[in-house]
């Protein structure tokens, strides 16, 4: 699969066409379709990438190249990133302290479990 086929098939799971995402990025109708067969443009391929929510290694090669901490992101932890950087920062404390809270009742239940399951 090449640099277009990727972009294609991200758009299409966005529901929107190749040359709409020209005119959103600003670049020339039919430049993406050159890319078929010509290396893009390292700032126009960064416009795409950051309009599709991709990294440019994934346009590049086929794989993701996310990574916290040395892991690879699931897809499901990308689109919940994507979702989190859309936020306001006030709006991105608050899902943090509820996202904490959340957490230590999952470990003081996880705690109770083991200990009823020792007795």
């Amino acid at each position: 699969m090449n640099i277009y086929e990727r972009i294609k098939e991200i758009c299409d799971e966005q529901n929107i066409t190749i040359s709409y995402l020209e005119s959103q990025i600003g670049i020339s109708n039919g430049s993406v379709s050159k890319w078929k067969s010509q290396t893009p443009k390292a700032d126009n391929l960064y416009s795409v990438s950051k309009y599709l929510n991709r990294t440019i290694e994934y346009f590049l090669t086929g794989e993701d190249g996310s990574f916290v901490r040395g892991k690879s992101l699931t897809k499901d932890e990308e689109q919940i990133l994507a979702y989190y950087n859309e936020l306001g920062e006030e709006d991105k404390i608050i899902i943090k302290a509820k996202m904490i809270k959340f957490l230590r009742e999952q470990r003081k239940r996880d705690a109770e479990t083991n200990e009823e399951a020792m007795m």
